[in-house]
């Protein structure tokens, strides 16, 4: 039944529709904190929200992507849409980053990033696994301590994923460096993780050096 099948596709679209509308409140009110009130970078505890809200909307439409699909063309529809809100406008805190979306190996990764103060994004990345039930977060790297002796926002510039093995044991090393425009040093830092039930695991080993760029 042709019904049928177009009820099937409006649904998800509504849906997702109404966790950009979310979206956007959330980011309006990162927008309206008195600039006193604000974190390190101009950060605000509605920003994790925020990161949260992005992350789930493109999950949700990952919903009628499939394994084998062009995941850059996906990604390219999916910023035109986030465009179209206005949120990829300026950089300042209370916008957004362009999403990216990569194969590796068995899994798709995302990368999202916030606005902050100081000409950068704080990036966040996610992986997931297609399952028979469907895709699947399985891991996920965000900077949500938002003191000044905590908060480290980066760039992300690399994400690797140890080789396919049959005992399906896997290590993910995330490379970044510190946002910001006001100096050609930044710090370098180095995380690894390994894979397993939590996707918001603890790095087992994390440093950190200052290079200049």
């Amino acid at each position: 039944d042709m019904r049928f099948i177009l009820l099937l596709w409006i649904v998800p679209v509504c849906a997702a529709d109404a966790q950009l509308e979310a979206l956007l409140a959330t980011l309006s009110t990162v927008r309206a904190v008195p600039e006193a009130a604000r974190g390190p970078r101009g950060t605000a505890p509605a920003l994790t929200k925020a990161k949260h809200q992005l992350r789930d909307w493109v999950e949700s439409r990952l919903i009628g992507f499939r394994w084998g699909e062009d995941e850059t063309a996906f990604a390219h529809q999916l910023n035109a849409e986030l465009k179209g809100t206005g949120l990829l406008e300026k950089t300042e805190p209370g916008y957004i980053a362009e999403i990216r979306l990569q194969r590796q190996g068995g899994f798709l990764l995302l990368q999202t990033g916030m606005a902050i103060d100081g000409c950068g994004f704080d990036d966040s990345v996610y992986l997931l696994r297609t399952t028979s039930e469907g895709w699947r977060r399985v891991w996920q790297n965000e900077q949500n301590n938002y003191t000044e002796k905590e908060y480290r926002p980066q760039s992300l510039h690399s994400v690797q994923i140890s080789p396919w093995n049959k005992e399906n044991d896997y290590f993910v090393m995330t490379l970044g460096t510190f946002s910001w425009c006001s100096s050609a040093w930044h710090p370098v830092y180095f995380r690894v993780y390994r894979l397993g039930p939590d996707p918001e695991a603890v790095p087992l080993i994390e440093g950190s050096e200052t290079s200049f760029l």
